[in-house]
């Protein structure tokens, strides 16, 4: 008689930004426009990639943004372990402001300041067609279920984008904007996601 094989009833998140791209390093929106990693940002993935030897990682999974990819790519070779992409860890759609440099955009900064609390605002000014903070809670929340019923894996990391963490945040506690491949930790059980605080 064939033994029946059950998902775990609890898992452990370990949602990570990924390393340091070219348009982060030249201070430019990117939101859904590709950008690759710079040299630091490639090491910065090798560091996070022996620092999650200690989470006792199974699996990785990533946007499917090239940056996000590239992260998850080197710390599953490091790792020697299987990783793919889920669009719906994508980072924010910017809209207008896409492409643009962040020094030359006070507009955005207001924004921020009030998007995790005026969550139906879009991104991008009344012509920008960006995603709302609460579109993006919903498709990052549907992801990690998606994941939690569909993977066998207890311990996942998850490479993402800085704003879509933040407003994935935003649900659990005060977001704050993570640097280049820190994180946080979600936990899933019993149907429900449960904050389980910040990692370096």
């Amino acid at each position: 008689m064939p033994v029946l094989t059950h998902l775990p009833l609890t898992k452990c998140f370990y949602l990570c930004r990924h390393g340091q791209s070219e348009f982060n390093a030249r201070g430019i929106l990117q939101g859904h426009m590709e950008s690759p990693l710079t040299a630091l940002g490639k090491q910065q993935a090798r560091v996070l990639a022996s620092k999650t030897k200690q989470w006792n990682i199974q699996h990785i999974v990533s946007s499917h943004l090239g940056r996000a990819k590239q992260t998850a790519e080197i710390c599953a070779q490091q790792l020697s372990i299987a990783h793919h992409s889920l669009p719906g860890f994508a980072e924010r759609q910017l809209g207008c402001w896409q492409g643009q440099a962040l020094q030359e955009l006070p507009e955005f900064t207001q924004f921020q300041q009030h998007c995790y609390q005026h969550t139906s605002q879009p991104a991008g000014n009344a012509h920008g067609y960006g995603e709302t903070t609460d579109t993006v809670r919903q498709r990052m929340v549907a992801a990690l279920h998606e994941l939690a019923t569909q993977s066998f894996a207890e311990n996942i990391l998850i490479i993402s984008h800085g704003d879509a963490l933040a407003c994935l945040m935003s649900l659990f506690t005060t977001p704050v904007l993570l640097n280049n491949t820190q994180g946080m930790k979600l936990i899933y059980r019993s149907k429900n996601l449960h904050w389980a605080g910040l990692i370096d």
